[in-house]
């Protein structure tokens, strides 16, 4: 039998539905190209096989993408993979999206008809895609924002008020109405006004912020969870929870003076102050109240001295962990009698511990 040539051709159509923005300078776009390959030559009465290379070069996904083979009256369809839909002497291939890079390959099985007499098998293939099309349009929303910060001292004691300080400030772009500041206590807190504490701020323009002080005092030793919420309308609340790390102060003073002495001696206190927490304490204040037999001459450690009431005091900022320290006092007998030296030690305006020496002032022998 006498070979006939195959003559194969292909068209690429491109068709694009989408917002021509997309295809202005800067957009990716994508890139659909169609190749066919098939032998150069058959035997009449043999079907041609030919490949369908559909690849996106492009830098953005092609949408949509159909393929149409137009087949002449005069072809014959023996094959096809994947499976067409055919409709009026074409097969439509829906492939969906093309992404970057991606290629697919149909496979096509083609012959004359019986009694045709042309000598050639001529392959149209046309490609529809559509690109993608984005644009962000941005619509602020106005609206309040509460922001909510706490301050709290660095530790707390049980007896010895504890200072909170809570921030609240509207970050938002509207003002923030109807606030309200709500503080639960746990167990082991106490306030004068109970557990609950509610308190009403009104409205807070843009930018704007209130500051609220808070004094709790802890029952006793361990960890206290505090919990704040600030609620407005038209916002989501702002909530914070505050943890306080609560300890046993145990602070002691003691005292050791003359017993005995005589008019126009010299007498000499030593007050001694101990820490037996195991952590620093602070805002230390021993106050010496002398009697009215001994007249006061100098003290340590920087002490003030007030003439009007009598009293020595030192004030001590902090003291460490197990630490002690020995405050002297110098003063001097000028009546007979027993005279009672009394010492106050206090923390934070809270009273830790006293002492007292009693010295007896004998009369000068004749």
């Amino acid at each position: 039998m006498q070979a006939l040539p195959i003559w194969y051709a292909f068209t690429v159509l491109t068709a694009i539905s989408a917002d021509p923005s997309a295809l202005s300078a800067g957009h990716p776009k994508p890139n659909v190209e169609v190749e066919q390959r098939s032998p150069e030559s058959i035997e009449q009465g043999s079907a041609a096989t030919i490949e369908i290379i559909i690849s996106n070069n492009g830098a953005a996904p092609a949408l949509r993408v159909m393929v149409i083979d137009t087949l002449p009256p005069e072809h014959e369809l023996v094959e096809a993979t994947p499976e067409p839909e055919r409709m009026r002497g074409q097969l439509l291939w829906s492939l969906g999206t093309l992404a970057p890079g991606e290629q697919r390959v149909l496979r096509l099985r083609l012959q004359l008809k019986q009694g045709t007499a042309k000598p050639r098998i001529v392959n149209d293939v046309t490609v529809r895609y559509e690109l993608s099309a984005s644009n962000t349009k941005v619509v602020t929303v106005k609206r309040p924002e509460l922001l909510l910060t706490v301050k709290q001292a660095e530790g707390a004691a049980v007896g010895e008020p504890t200072p909170l300080q809570f921030t609240l400030r509207n970050a938002g772009t509207l003002p923030a109405r109807d606030v309200t500041l709500q503080t639960l206590l746990p167990p082991g807190l106490r306030h004068p006004a109970g557990a609950d504490l509610e308190n009403e701020i009104g409205t807070l323009e843009v930018g704007q912020s209130r500051t609220l002080d808070l004094a709790v005092t802890p029952t006793r030793a361990g960890e206290a969870v505090v919990r704040v919420c600030a609620t407005a309308r038209e916002t989501a609340p702002a909530e914070q929870e505050v943890r306080l790390q609560v300890h046993q102060t145990r602070l002691a003073v003691s005292g050791n003076g003359p017993s005995v002495c005589y008019p126009g001696w010299a007498c000499a206190y030593e007050w001694t102050v101990r820490n037996d927490d195991d952590t620093t304490a602070k805002q230390l204040r021993v106050t010496a109240q002398l009697p009215e037999g001994i007249a006061f001459v100098r003290a340590s450690d920087g002490a003030a001295y007030d003439a009007e009431t009598h009293r020595v005091t030192w004030d001590v900022p902090e003291l460490g962990a197990g630490e002690k320290r020995t405050l002297v006092l110098n003063g001097v007998a000028r009546s007979v009698g027993d005279h009672d030296c009394q010492v106050l030690l206090t923390a934070g305006g809270k009273t830790f511990g006293q002492a007292s020496c009693r010295t007896h002032v004998n009369k000068a022998a004749e």
